[in-house]
Parts: structure tokens; C-alpha cells; sequence
């Protein structure tokens, strides 16, 4: 008995536990339909910002709690919707809430800038770019990659900009790199230096001519640019110069030929350089050479010169003879090569006194800074320090110093504060020159009243009832010789005025008012509004299983204004593949089952379940005697 009972009960118990299955599971589907329904949103879905600022990302539509995070963590951190950017780049933040991930895509721009990002200098020329920071903070540093090319100097800084001039020292290529310490962001300049271009001046391949009657000798010219030669002849009965007109690269030739003996001197000039040479011409000439020597090439600290001789009567160039090399003459005196700075030493020696040789290198040690001017960033008051800043010019450290503050400076003289009237007494004291601060604050006797001559109406007339009128203070709210202002007429305005605005659910009122009291006239009614329909389509009625739903455009201004209604069509049932037991069968009486809408919980396939009969055993009873009896049912066998 005590087994069949506990059967009983656990059988019970399954048929109590399963329909709430079923109510459950259409629970969740209503709230998930009702969720779709929410519009959850991002304030942003894309930014643009200088790196080392923060914004304000805000999800809309929902109130569930919202998970944040950065695809690129380097570029930028997110935290309750703050972002952080850190330097420059992309990232994403997203933001999961409610089933849906809302991105923003984010573009971090470096926070510092240059006005150009090539440079192109001759040798000896200075050029200025102009670095812009964006960032709250932040020291500005300059690093050339061969100080030998080029050198720096910052300008003064004004809270935002900085000239950064630089100055080239010889040919070649290098980069500066401009970086801000508090942000990392970095600027590269490529800088280009070039040797200035070198006038070439119009030569002749010798310095003076001897020449016999009848002779001719040519003249190669060389150096300047392409132009037509004009030939002149001092004395042409002497002498006479031809130029054949043709250039061939940069060399051109003139022949001069001798014409009777004597001298004179052949002028040639370039129409275009306007180069001229001077050449002496001797004809007839009987050489005695000179023993003192004319030189040629000097000789230099390495390289042996050379040294000729000439006709003493017509100047024409005898023999040449080498002149020795001269060695090096290094100067007692240090030259340097690589001035130092605040932030690296330089480099000096000894420079030879001919030619750019040098020994005995040496460092020179680090200079000073080389501040600017101070710009203040904040104003001492009489109560507050205050700051200024200034950066070096060289290097572009920058030193912030405190400015201390100023103190009270209080007038000698008293300031009314608060002027005295007939009902209060006022106040004086001494006032600081530079703030609102005061001290020795003291009252002011009473004023008499000063009652004006014209009266004022205290209350204005109406058309029911006296207004009236008395002579007020001027400076308080006494008053005196009050009297008594006779009542007015109604006066009606020509225009309507509206008394109750119309809307798009109940009409409005209009009528004539009394300018002097609160009467009206000829009422008259407005008619209502049109309705004025938003965009967004709303579900007034979810469809169910078996009966259409309906949606609308509903009016922005009440709650009974609907247009574009359509109908949603039913969705139909949902029946479960599993058969659900809907009634047990029992020993005697049969069974049954079906399959379920899983949302209405409507039957289809409603099957019968024969019955089980009866299962009898045998039992012994109190007494002793023995019974057949069905373990299901508890009937007893006949």
C-alpha cells in the first residue's frame, strides 16, 4: 500500500509541474516580441578628435546595464561610455546591451602638427615652420637625425604655437623629429640642403699675346654662358680679332692675327654675362724673359704650386718651374666646428690657417638654456598664485614658474556699498584696488522720505470697482495723501484673443476681452487642428495565433489621431511535434493526448489512449485473510 501511494503522489506531482511549461514559454516569447520592438541607439557611430582628449558616448532607448570596449586599446580606452584617447590611430568602441553590439568608429588624429613636412634650403639659410599642439599638456622637443646638415632654434610659445627655424650648414639630406613628451605624437620634417649655385665668370686660356707680322693665334674662352662675343681693338692697324660664332659646350675660340708691328690690347666681352677679358698683344717682338717669376698656381698646404717667367718687352710667358708644398699651419687658437647646446655638448679644434685641416678635437661644453619671453598662463590675484611659462628656444624644455600672490591693496577712501534709504540703514568701507575684497565696513545713517509730486495708481480702476492713488517715496514703499479712483467702463479690444488654443482632439475658444478687468464678449469657437502624424509606425494590436493584428502611424500631439492603418496578419499556430498526455487513462476509462500550440496552447491530432486495466495482486488482511485486489484502482476482485 505504502508503495502504490508514493506512486499516486509522484504521478500527481508530474501533471501539476506540466502546464506551467507551457505558460512560461510564452511568457518569454512575449517579452522577447515586446524588446524588438525598443529602438536602442548610439549617440555617435563615428568621431573624429586629437588624440589626449575625452568625449561622451551615450546608449538611448534602453535601460539595461551596457558592456564598453576598445578594439585598439592603444589608441583609446573606454570606461562607463568615457573615452580616452591615447595617441594616434583607429579603433573601435563598442558598446554590447540587450542583445545588440552598437559600434562607433573612431579616428584619433595626432594632437600635434607642422606647417610643412618638407623643407628645401640653400647653405647658409635659415627657413621657419610653425609646430601647432592640440593637446591640454605637453613639452615640445626637436631631435635632428645629422645636426652636421642642419640646425634648430624654437621661437617663443603662446599657449599653442611655436616657430621652430632652421638654419642649414652644409649639403644633404636629414629629418627632424618633433615630439610632444606627454601625448608621444610625433611630426617628421624631411629637410634638403643644397650648395648655392656658383657664378662662373668668362676666362681666356692665356693672358697676353706675342705675335709676328702675318701671324695668327687662337684664344679658347671658357666659363661663361652662351652669347655673342664682341671683339674690340685698341689700335686695328696693329692687330685685328675674329670670332667664328660658334659655341661648343661652354668653350668658344677667337683668333687674333698680327697686322704691323707693335702693341695694343684685344677686348672681349660676353653680350649676355657681360664677362669681358683684356688681353696685351705685342707683334714683332724680340724676347728677353725676365729672372724674377710671375706664380701661377700657389702652392697649398699639400700641393706643390708653380711660377713662370715673361718677355720684358712684350709680356709673352716664358718657362715654369714647380713651387713646393707649403704643410699645414694649425692656429694656436680653438675654432669650433659643432656649437653646443643645452642638451649636447659641441665639438672645437685647431684649424689650419690655409686650408680646412684640423687637429686636437675636443668637446665644448653644454650652454645655458636659451629661454624666450614668459607667457602667463594664469593671472596672480590678491589671493591666488598664479603661472607663467616659457620654453628654450634651443632645446624646448620648458620651465613653469609660480607667480606669487599680489595681496590686498585697500583704498585709503570709503566706498558707499549699499546707500542708505528711509527705511534701512546703508553701509561704507574701504575696497581692495584690485578684487571685490573690503574691510572697515561701517552703517550710513537713515534717508528722509522724498515723496513725489505726481500721484500713483496703487490699484488700477476697473469696471466694478474704484482703483487708487497716493504720492509714493521715491526710495521705499511709503506713501501719503492717498485717495480714491473713480471706476471704468468696460472697454472691449476690436481683436479676438484666444482663450482656449485648439488642438487636434477638441476645439478652441476665441472671444473680445475688456482691456481694464477680466469681462469677455462674442465667444466663438476654433476649429480643431489637423492631426500631425510621425514617422515611425507603431503596433497597436500584436497579432496572435488566430486573429490579425493592427499598426499605425499615431498622431505626435494626442492619443486618438491614427492613419496608415494596415493589418498585421495572424501568425498562425505553432504546433509542438511532441504529443503533450491530456488526460491519464486509468484501469476502466481510456486515455487521451494531443499536439500543443506552443503559444496558445490550442490542440490538433487529439488521439485516444486505451485504457490500462486493472493489475490485480494478492493481499492479507487484518483479520487474516487473503484478497485479490487491482494495485492502480484498489478494486477488489469478485
Amino acid at each position: 500500500m505504502k508503495t502504490q501511494s508514493k506512486l499516486l503522489a509522484l504521478l500527481l506531482c508530474l501533471l501539476l509541474l506540466y502546464p506551467l511549461a507551457a505558460p512560461a514559454g510564452l511568457s518569454i516569447q512575449t517579452q522577447a516580441a515586446s524588446s524588438k520592438t525598443q529602438t536602442i541607439k548610439l549617440n555617435r557611430t563615428s568621431y573624429s578628435v586629437y588624440s589626449g582628449k575625452t568625449f561622451k558616448l551615450k546608449v538611448s532607448g534602453t535601460k539595461e546595464k551596457v558592456k564598453w570596449s576598445s578594439s585598439n586599446e592603444k589608441v583609446a580606452t573606454v570606461k562607463k561610455g568615457v573615452v580616452t584617447t591615447l595617441k594616434a590611430g583607429k579603433a573601435t568602441i563598442k558598446a554590447k546591451v540587450a542583445g545588440q553590439t552598437l559600434k562607433c568608429a573612431l579616428t584619433v588624429k595626432s594632437a600635434l602638427k607642422v606647417s610643412a613636412e618638407k623643407v628645401s634650403l640653400t647653405k647658409g639659410k635659415s627657413k621657419k615652420v610653425v609646430v601647432t599642439l592640440y593637446a591640454e599638456d605637453g613639452d615640445v622637443t626637436c631631435k635632428i637625425g645629422k645636426p652636421s646638415v642642419v640646425s634648430y632654434k624654437f621661437g617663443d610659445w603662446n599657449g599653442k604655437k611655436i616657430g621652430l627655424k632652421f638654419t642649414a650648414k652644409k649639403a644633404g639630406t636629414t629629418n627632424a623629429l618633433i615630439t610632444n613628451s606627454e601625448t608621444g605624437d610625433r611630426c617628421k620634417i624631411r629637410i634638403t640642403v643644397t650648395e648655392p649655385p656658383e657664378r662662373v665668370v668668362m676666362t681666356a686660356a692665356v693672358q697676353l699675346l706675342s705675335l709676328d707680322k702675318g701671324e695668327s693665334q687662337t684664344v679658347v674662352l671658357t666659363g661663361a654662358p652662351a652669347g655673342e662675343i664682341i671683339t674690340s681693338v685698341a689700335q686695328p692697324a696693329i692687330a685685328k680679332c675674329d670670332w667664328d660664332g660658334k659655341w661648343g659646350g661652354k668653350q668658344t675660340i677667337v683668333t687674333v692675327t698680327g697686322l704691323a708691328n707693335g702693341k695694343t690690347t684685344v677686348t672681349l666681352t660676353n653680350a649676355v654675362s657681360k664677362d669681358s677679358v683684356t688681353l696685351p698683344v705685342t707683334v714683332g717682338c724680340i724676347h728677353v724673359y725676365s729672372t724674377t717669376y710671375k706664380t701661377d698656381k700657389k702652392p697649398t698646404c699639400t700641393a706643390a704650386g708653380s711660377e713662370y717667367n715673361v718677355c720684358v718687352n712684350c709680356g709673352a710667358r716664358g718657362e715654369s718651374r714647380p713651387i713646393p708644398a707649403l704643410g699645414h699651419d694649425f692656429a694656436e687658437e680653438f675654432t669650433v666646428d659643432v656649437p653646443a647646446t643645452c642638451s649636447k655638448e659641441g665639438v672645437q679644434s685647431r684649424h689650419c690657417t690655409r686650408c680646412d685641416a684640423k687637429t686636437d678635437e675636443k668637446p665644448v661644453p653644454k650652454t645655458e638654456h636659451n629661454f624666450g619671453a614668459f607667457t602667463v598662463l594664469k593671472e596672480a590675484t590678491c589671493v591666488s598664485t598664479g603661472s607663467k611659462t616659457r620654453l628654450c628656444r634651443d632645446c624646448g624644455v620648458q620651465e613653469n614658474v609660480v607667480i606669487p600672490e599680489t595681496g590686498h591693496d585697500f583704498a585709503e577712501t570709503y566706498t558707499v556699498d549699499v546707500p542708505s534709504t528711509c527705511v534701512k540703514a546703508g553701509s561704507e568701507s574701504r575696497h581692495c584696488k584690485h578684487c571685490s575684497e573690503k574691510t572697515d565696513v561701517r552703517e550710513l545713517p537713515l534717508a528722509e522720505h522724498e515723496y513725489a509730486k505726481d500721484y500713483t495708481i496703487d490699484v488700477k480702476p476697473t469696471c466694478s470697482k474704484p482703483g487708487m492713488q497716493s504720492r509714493h517715496c521715491k526710495n521705499c514703499d511709503a506713501k501719503t495723501d492717498e485717495k480714491e479712483v473713480p471706476t471704468t467702463a468696460h472697454d472691449f479690444s476690436e481683436e479676438y484673443t484666444v482663450d482656449e488654443e485648439p488642438t487636434c482632439a477638441k476645439v478652441g475658444w476665441e472671444s473680445r476681452h475688456c482691456k481694464n478687468c477680466d469681462a469677455t464678449t462674442d465667444k466663438r469657437e476654433i476649429e480643431k487642428k489637423p492631426h500631425e502624424f510621425g514617422s515611425q509606425t507603431f503596433v497597436d494590436k500584436e497579432p496572435t495565433c488566430t486573429e490579425p493584428g493592427e499598426s499605425s502611424r499615431h498622431c505626435l500631439h494626442c492619443s486618438e489621431g491614427r492613419t496608415d492603418i494596415k493589418e498585421i496578419p495572424a501568425k498562425g499556430h505553432t504546433f509542438s511535434d511532441v504529443f503533450t498526455v491530456d488526460k491519464e487513462p486509468t484501469c476502466t476509462e481510456a486515455g487521451s493526448k494531443s499536439r500543443h500550440c506552443t503559444v496558445c496552447g490550442e490542440k490538433t491530432d487529439v488521439t485516444e489512449i486505451p485504457f490500462t486495466g486493472h493489475e490485480y495482486i494478492q493481499q492479507t488482511t487484518e483479520d487474516g485473510a487473503t484478497v485479490t485486489i487491482c494495485k492502480f484502482c484498489g478494486e477488489y476482485k469478485k
